[in-house]
């Protein structure tokens, strides 16, 4: 084997080495997950309630103070049961929703982004609140300011609620910044470390990497399409080409570490030196784009309609479909295609007559077995060494008083 391979694998390391290795990885995972919890808020939310047992049927509102890295606009609502009973009703919603940029209020210029109807159906509970439905959803921010005119219809049906909560939600602008922040850290530690790996592997070439390496190469290219440092232009722009983008560069990264797991763990349970492109890539390959292909067109579609629709979650069982798949591909390629033992070798090299193990075969099966014995490996039981020892020195030695006594004679 190359020694340069054998200096760079992970087995050679001291326990310490070792130690220090996963304690720094543990410290680091856990400082990140302390700093991620104290996060700030992820989402902000306004609340508004009216009065509706007059037969108020006609509120106005203004959502202010907005910006870019707000990222997105979802206005709700819901109603208040304040009866003893359950109810169904049928709720007619028009809404009209304007836009200004102006900065004084007295004389601002409104534009109509959107004037939609909606009929719902609300549903509630004893004394609780009722269903809430989704009637604005702004993508992506083109005004600091929006003005939201609701009316609703159907007065017959408002004589069973007695309030109505409209709530606002949009994207932390401390949070955006924070995402930000951290997504340029991973990228340029990615930078640095990718320096550094090219710089340790300048002298060797790619036919000369171990398995182990490759995989960390492969996962190097999926780690930075996970960074996305072209994320950033999902709040400057306002096309989905990039939010697909974002969607393509998670999935190449979800292939990349699910073919390193699956040659590595096969590479552990029998180690070559050499591995076939075609007899061990390709057949781990393959299944793989199997789940990786419906997976990215499902993140895309999904990705696509929640912008355009909030309230579609329809998805979710295209996703527990995806996942069941890949679980029983799991399954099915450890307890099916990887147990190798010493009965299914020996019911492997038996003939196929009557089943019964010839004796070069038996020979074979034998050699396989005393390579994996501990009691004759001296590498686990060391008096195997000193037991040949002491039998070379013997042999010696009676060399020698036969070379004496033919001498003398």
């Amino acid at each position: 084997m190359n020694p340069v391979k054998v200096r760079l694998q992970i087995d050679t390391w001291k326990k310490k080495s070792v130690y220090i290795f996963f304690s720094s990885y543990t410290i680091l995972l856990i400082i990140f997950l302390i700093i991620a919890s104290n996060g700030p808020q992820h989402e902000k939310k306004r609340e508004l309630v009216f009065d509706v047992k007059n037969s108020e049927s006609e509120f106005q509102f203004q959502i202010t103070d907005l910006n870019r890295l707000n990222q997105f606009l979802v206005i709700d609502v819901h109603f208040d049961n304040s009866r003893d009973i359950d109810l169904v009703a049928d709720i007619g919603i028009e809404v009209t929703l304007n836009g200004s940029n102006s900065k004084d209020t007295d004389d601002q210029k409104w534009a109509l982004v959107s004037n939609s109807k909606h009929t719902r159906e609300i549903k509630c509970k004893i004394s609780e609140n009722c269903t809430k439905h989704t009637l604005v959803h702004v993508p992506y921010l083109h005004y600091q300011s929006y003005s939201v005119d609701m009316k609703l219809t159907n007065k017959e049906e408002l004589k069973y609620f007695s309030r109505v909560f409209v709530i606002s939600t949009y994207m932390n602008q401390n949070m955006t910044l924070f995402e930000l922040f951290f997504r340029y850290v991973f990228v340029i530690i990615f930078v640095i470390w990718s320096i550094f790996l090219t710089f340790s592997f300048r002298n060797i070439g790619w036919k000369d990497f171990l398995l182990e390496q490759k995989s960390v190469a492969i996962l190097c290219i999926g780690l930075f399409c996970f960074d996305n440092p072209i994320w950033p232009t999902t709040i400057l722009s306002h096309s989905s080409i990039v939010t697909v983008l974002d969607s393509i560069f998670f999935t190449i990264f979800f292939l990349s570490l699910l073919v390193s797991w699956l040659c590595i763990t096969d590479h552990l349970r029998k180690k070559v030196d050499k591995h076939s492109i075609l007899k061990f890539y390709i057949p781990r390959i393959l299944p793989s784009l199997l789940i990786f292909i419906p997976y990215l067109i499902t993140t895309c579609w999904e990705r696509i309609r929640d912008k355009s629709d909030p309230q579609f979650e329809n998805t979710s069982i295209q996703f527990l479909g995806m996942y069941s798949i890949y679980n029983f591909y799991l399954m099915f390629y450890s307890f099916i295609l990887l147990p190798v033992n010493k009965f299914s070798r020996k019911k492997h090299f038996g003939s196929k007559k009557g089943g019964s193990v010839h004796s070069d075969e038996k020979e074979l099966i034998d050699a396989i077995d005393e390579q994996t014995d501990p009691e004759t490996d001296p590498e686990t039981n060391p008096d195997i060494n000193r037991f040949s020892n002491d039998s070379n020195n013997l042999s010696n030695i009676s060399d020698n008083n036969e070379k004496s006594t033919s001498e003398s004679n």
